[in-house]
């Protein structure tokens, strides 16, 4: 590429400050992981004298982020700023307000600083236009709008009509023909994207891909760490992409992330679960991992009374970075019923005992004995003719 391209890094689906409440003691130091991957991304832009720098949304995982982060997050961009990179950002599904009573997004008080440009309106769109080594460039963000339905079309509003050299789209929805969880989020047709734009950046997949359709290159950034065991398997990354006339090249580039592992442990009756699970523990594993222990199977009540999972949450935790439990599809063994047999008559119960002594007295002497006893008896619970 010439000096006169255009760089630009693309990112999305940060997920700063998540809650991690399952994490204890723990918890900070897996906070800190999603920070190092969106640090990855700042310095990678300012090493590589980037021009633009994108946020597709879900730069934050909640609503309300530490004061801390937002410190943090402030000085990232204002580092960006002063290598002279520049920022846009838009709103994902989860740092966007879904109505008046959960106030504004985090992410409007960056917007404020003028650091970098948020894209806060997802029905009134805008598009900023800047010139980056002689090129034109027009960027157009649409973020998440938390007020449509499943079937709703994100893109049935006005998008300005692209007409620079260098055309970006940014949204924060799942694409039709892309792999990802959508959830609830409406999905967007690849046909809705307008034509006209080189660059549609998206976010909300977590998993890094990228389509070629006509002259417009599609492409989610994915993740820069794994936010759920879905993603155990997804190599974490951002987008580094060179812009030079028609020329457009798009490079993956990865971020080293925490690695998940899930262990599935199926119980038998007869089992005693912990120690199946200490059992499964005593396995090489990376000290850097998040563990996933899955206990399905059959347990009997007096195995489940017995079962200590914070027991075994600390022994993993020895082991591992956090040892997590979850008991999906474990069945208790219900006790076998009692055969029903019906009204048991206590006269006629004593009435056949007796017969049955009779029947088997040795003697003509010992049967009319019985015989008497029976007579007695059964005249002491109120005899019947």
């Amino acid at each position: 590429m010439s000096k006169s391209s255009v760089k630009i890094v693309a990112t999305a689906d940060a997920h700063l400050d998540p809650k991690c409440t399952r994490y204890g003691s723990r918890a900070n130091a897996r906070r800190a992981d999603f920070r190092k991957g969106f640090l990855k991304t700042v310095d990678f832009a300012i090493e590589k004298k980037a021009d633009i720098f994108l946020v597709a949304g879900d730069l934050f995982d909640g609503m309300r982020p530490s004061n801390g982060t937002h410190a943090w997050v402030m000085h990232q961009f204002k580092r960006l700023s002063d290598a002279g990179v520049n920022s846009f950002v838009i709103g994902g599904n989860h740092d966007t307000p879904r109505g008046i009573s959960t106030g504004v997004s985090p992410l409007r008080s960056h917007g404020n600083s003028g650091i970098i440009h948020f894209f806060e309106n997802p029905t009134d769109i805008e598009a900023i236009h800047l010139k980056c080594n002689g090129k034109e460039v027009t960027i157009v963000g649409v973020g998440y709008n938390p007020l449509l339905q499943g079937d709703e079309d994100p893109l049935n509003i006005e998008i300005p009509t692209p007409s620079a050299d260098i055309n970006i789209l940014m949204l924060h929805y799942p694409i039709a023909g892309f792999q990802g969880f959508a959830g609830e989020v409406p999905l967007i047709e690849v046909q809705r994207i307008p034509s006209g734009f080189d660059l549609t950046i998206a976010g909300h997949y977590h998993a890094a891909q990228q389509k070629r359709v006509g002259t417009r290159h599609i492409i989610i950034p994915g993740s820069t760490e794994r936010v759920t065991f879905n993603e155990e398997e997804d190599e974490k990354s951002f987008v580094y992409i060179e812009v030079d006339g028609s020329k457009i090249d798009i490079v993956q580039i990865p971020v080293e992330a925490r690695p998940m592992r899930t262990e599935s442990i199926e119980v038998k009756p007869d089992d005693q679960i912990n120690q199946v699970v200490e059992e499964m523990l005593k396995q090489d594993l990376d000290p850097s991992t998040i563990l996933r222990i899955l206990v399905t199977g059959v347990a009997t009540p007096e195995g489940l009374a017995a079962y200590d999972r914070q027991f075994l949450i600390r022994k993993g935790d020895e082991k591992v970075f956090k040892t997590l439990i979850e008991e999906r599809d474990l069945h208790i063994k219900q006790p076998e019923a009692f055969e029903i047999v019906g009204y048991l008559d206590p006269y006629e119960e004593l009435a056949a005992y007796f017969d049955s002594m009779i029947e088997a007295a040795e003697s003509e002497e010992k049967k009319s004995l019985v015989q008497e006893a029976k007579t007695l008896c059964l005249s002491q619970i109120g005899g019947r003719e």
